[in-house]
């Protein structure tokens, strides 16, 4: 990306209708019982914007999936400069995306196995991108982790319910009222078009900014609200700001809720950042952004995707421009306010395009301050601006500053920087390509995306990079969001597609029980090592070399094993398992067409991790044809008769190929 091209002329679109369709996806999708984790609910990971990771991520070692955000990317040269939604993710391991169909416009809305990337669903929506300068996302939201909310036409936004079933109930509805949308449909589509990502709060009402021209309905441009019961609400820019200078939203700035789920906060033009009432959009608190140097007010850009985060304290960032413009090399300002928006002392030196991520402070060793917590902020120094191309992500101490080398002012902190690992054949260090990054605190890394085509962990304890994946031969491009699933798998975009980054680990698509009861849960318990796991109970034993409970798993590998070469592992994590029992583990031979054993062990608690790897000829346990693979693990007593019961929970069972 080069901002040599950021600010080009605005220019008018075409307007277009899309009708609405519903297509059911071909392929079984696993019936999950129990949401055991939680997903990436939007833009950010949830509605402080704050991008938590649910899980602990995995290693990054190959590409899992991908697939298109852009049927059609609008390339100019070596650049592509349009803003992408953020991937969402459900509590059950669905990937939601929008995918841009047209040149110009026109989208649709896909859901597809998080574990594969197959197909679940797809909606087209008849939504159309108001008047732009760089082609703007359309940003769905998670409701609840089981629904999915994606704008619509007119100023409408859809709903549907069973977000991770290929069937599923789609309604719309209007903030000014659906009866009135019907009757003037037409007008109101030319008329009010959704501008900012939608964001959902922890009750399920959905927040967006629009633009509004003239109409019939005297709807003007402004934030709006669709309730959990469907009702809408709206107030025009001036009163929800605060500002009557203020006559829209900024484009692209997705709504951010408070801690406290009272206010919501989003941008305005006349660069007010404007805190509104959730019960009713009434105006509690506006603030505006102050340039550290010349004191004049910053400003906010519609050519950016910069979207408040709140603190857990409540203080709330924003990104900006720098007043004069231009002055800090393009580079903008990340602006600090009170959770009543007055400015504080400290400002990034960074921000025109970015929302920050919250880094909680015992994630770095090496900070010695006293904030609890740390943001994690792109910080780039443009050449293209007069500076010195040395591109960086960074650390920042909110509360604290250093005079800063370009502007001479007082700027928040830096406690960790890193430069861009690629050169740029201008000069400098490619950039990096994230408008929002991803925060693993079990890892201690930052999940960060790069134009040289990587995408990349922070290590924040050893201030490393390091699992690079190779997504793309890299490109200049608009700033991108990442998402983790439920699973630990990344999400990163790179050059119009998505890619699912993530280890070798094959996880399974089905279970059953061969023997035995299963008491709870599903398939979903066992496809990653948390705190939920299958319960059974064995069937009655006829002797001492009986398996009366077998638990059966199958899979899809990624691909064939090749003969004679690779090496297989097979993990299970058991819980609840007391006495002298044996487990036995068979794997299925698709050579003999039967069942082998390929362990068998003694013990009771000492059963709770079993690890089993096949080093010779393991490509026999491998369909070459479909690549599937079934297993069983199988427990007896060894003891009859016994005066307990034979039960036991299953946490965990994976392959890993060539571990």
């Amino acid at each position: 990306m080069t901002c040599v091209t950021l600010f080009g002329s605005r220019f008018k679109m075409a307007v277009f209708r899309i009708p609405l369709l519903v297509f059911a996806a071909s392929a079984s999708v696993c019936a999950l019982s129990q949401i055991g984790v939680k997903g990436w609910a939007g833009y950010g990971g949830n509605a402080q914007h704050s991008a938590p990771c649910p899980v602990r991520t995995q290693d990054m070692l190959r590409i899992r999936w991908s697939t298109p955000v852009d049927l059609n990317p609008p390339y100019s040269g070596n650049s592509l400069l349009a803003h992408y939604g953020s991937p969402m993710v459900t509590p059950m391991n669905t990937l939601i995306l929008a995918v841009k169909t047209g040149a110009s416009d026109g989208f649709k809305v896909e859901a597809r196995s998080g574990y594969n990337g197959q197909l679940v669903w797809t909606q087209v929506t008849d939504y159309s991108l108001p008047d732009y300068n760089w082609v703007p996302p359309c940003g769905p939201t998670l409701v609840g982790g089981t629904k999915v909310a994606y704008p619509g036409a007119g100023g409408t936004i859809y709903i549907r319910d069973n977000a991770d079933s290929a069937s599923g109930t789609t309604t719309q509805y209007c903030f000014y009222g659906m009866d009135d949308y019907i009757a003037n449909k037409a007008e109101m589509d030319l008329k009010v078009k959704i501008c900012t990502p939608l964001t959902a709060d922890a009750q399920g009402n959905i927040y967006f900014g629009y633009v509004a021209a003239g109409n019939s309905l005297d709807v003007l441009a402004g934030i709006a609200k669709i309730a959990s019961d469907g009702t809408g609400i709206w107030k025009s820019a001036p009163l929800a700001s605060g500002d009557q200078a203020a006559d829209r939203p900024v484009m692209n700035c997705a709504p951010a809720i408070s801690n406290d789920g009272s206010e919501v906060y989003m941008a305005f033009t006349n660069n007010v950042l404007a805190g509104m009432s959730t019960a009713d959009l009434t105006n509690m608190h506006h603030g505006y952004p102050v340039d550290p140097k010349t004191l004049n007010g910053g400003f906010f850009s519609d050519t950016a995707t910069s979207s408040p985060t709140v603190g857990p304290d409540g203080d709330v960032y924003m990104g900006g421009f720098e007043n004069p413009f231009g002055y800090t090399h393009y580079r903008g300002y990340l602006y600090h306010f009170s959770n009543t928006l007055a400015t504080k002392n400290y400002v990034g030196a960074f921000g025109w395009d970015d929302t920050v991520a919250i880094v909680p402070a015992g994630l770095v060793p090496s900070y010695q301050g006293t904030s609890t917590y740390l943001l994690m902020t792109k910080y780039n120094n443009y050449l293209e601006g007069g500076g010195n191309g040395f591109n960086k992500i960074g650390i920042l101490d909110p509360n604290d500053f250093q005079m800063d080398p370009i502007d001479q002012t007082n700027t928040m902190k830096e406690i960790l920087t890193k430069v861009g690992p690629t050169q740029d054949p201008r000069g400098g260090y490619v950039e990096w390509c994230i408008n929002t990054a991803a925060v693993d605190p079990w890892r201690k890394v930052v999940i960060v995306n790069s134009e040289d085509g990587k995408c990349y962990r922070w290590n924040l304890e050893t201030d490393t990079l390091s699992n690079a994946t190779t997504l793309t031969g890299g490109i200049g491009e608009a700033y991108t969001p990442v998402a983790v699933g439920p699973d630990g798998t990344c999400y990163a975009i790179n050059n119009a597609q998505l890619f699912a980054v993530g280890d070798n680990a094959e996880l399974p698509t089905s279970l059953q029980m061969i023997r035995g009861t299963l008491n709870s849960g599903s398939v979903f318990d066992v496809m990653y090592s948390d705190r939920f796991s299958i319960q059974t109970t064995a069937s009655t034993q006829n002797n001492t070399n009986d398996l009366p409970l077998q638990v059966e798993v199958a899979t899809t590998a990624f691909s064939k094993l090749p003969l004679n070469t690779a090496s297989l592992q097979f993990e299970v994590k058991m819980n609840g398992v007391v006495g002298d029992v044996t487990q036995v583990i068979e794997f299925f031979n698709y050579q003999t067409n039967s069942f082998e054993t390929v362990s068998t062990r003694t013990g009771g608690n000492s059963l709770e991790d079993t690890v089993v790897t096949i080093s010779s000829n393991a490509s026999r346990f491998v369909n070459q044809t479909n690549k599937a693979m079934k297993a069983r693990v199988c427990l007896r007593n060894n003891k009859l008769p016994t005066a307990r019961v034979l039960k036991a929970g299953f946490g965990l069972m994976q392959w890993t190929v060539n571990p």
